[in-house]
């Protein structure tokens, strides 16, 4: 890596700003991609989006309000995907079946 760029998932970037404004576009295109039923909306294809929020808000402070306005609305849309279907995230459906069998073991 060159001084001065950046990088992530080996591609160089010039500035944080290109960096975001890339993997936003990323992002929202595969969301899009998702909603029209082109991609499953599967844990697997979602991953790829949440890693690329998360880089993002690792730079989020060099960022303008506009992008942080715009960033927020990708994460929104990533939740929304992610509760569409009847995905449960798996320690929490983990913890709803030990609930459940300890209701069933102490009824009432």
């Amino acid at each position: 890596m060159m001084k001065g760029y950046l990088e992530f998932e080996g591609k160089t970037y010039a500035s944080t700003y290109e960096m975001t404004q890339v993997l936003l576009e990323q992002a929202n295109e595969k969301i899009i991609r998702i909603d029209l039923g082109k991609l499953p909306n599967s844990p697997e294809e979602r991953l790829s989006i949440k890693l690329w929020l998360l880089q993002i808000d690792r730079c989020v402070e060099e960022n303008t309000l506009e992008t942080k306005a715009i960033i927020g609305s990708v994460w929104s849309q990533f939740y929304r995907l992610e509760h569409q279907e009847d995905y449960i995230h798996p320690y929490l459906s983990k913890t709803l079946e030990q609930i459940q069998n300890a209701n069933k073991k102490n009824p009432g």
